[in-house]
């Protein structure tokens, strides 16, 4: 009879937590980040992750909503209800290309989905113009950075890069 109690007591308990959870924004590959990257994130105190996109979609990581598009259209930050942000920055020095190639489906304010669509982004002009489209994830949680999965190999817009249960 106790026993049984307690185990009540424990599932309950266990329906009370939420898991909060972070998704990979890109179908890609993990990349390594090269010296220079590690040194300007390392300044800035930020955890990175370095993904080559197979694939010129982003997805919404989480349920939440867009903070920030850049004029540019090449980067954007999500938030979530628990403040994790993420900031997805799609490519090597593409803010040079003004916004040319890449198409916002979302504006700022707007809420989104885990797995939406919010940006797509031509891979093949991209490169043509003589970009690299090498792109950088990384989250934040009330300013702090937080510590993603670092993993190897392919992902896709159902890889987990962080997780946690509150």
């Amino acid at each position: 009879m106790l026993e049984e109690m307690i185990q009540k007591v424990m599932e309950t308990e266990q329906k009370k937590k939420k898991i909060e959870m972070i998704y990979a924004p890109l179908v890609g590959r993990m990349a390594e980040l090269e010296k220079v990257e590690k040194d300007i994130f390392e300044q800035t105190n930020h955890h990175v992750i370095k993904i080559i996109p197979t694939e010129g979609k982003i997805y919404a990581p989480f349920d939440g909503e867009v903070s920030v598009i850049t004029p540019s259209k090449h980067a954007i930050v999500v938030k979530d209800e628990w403040e994790n942000e993420v900031f997805i920055h799609v490519g090597r020095n593409t803010v040079e290309l003004e916004g040319k190639f890449f198409h916002p489906f979302v504006q700022s304010m707007d809420r989104i989905k885990q797995g939406q669509k919010i940006l797509t982004f031509e891979m093949e002009k991209i490169i043509e113009a003589g970009y690299r489209l090498d792109s950088i994830i990384y989250i934040t949680n009330k300013g702090n950075p937080v510590a993603m999965e670092q993993m190897e190999g392919e992902i896709t817009k159902e890889t987990i890069l962080y997780e946690r249960t509150i």
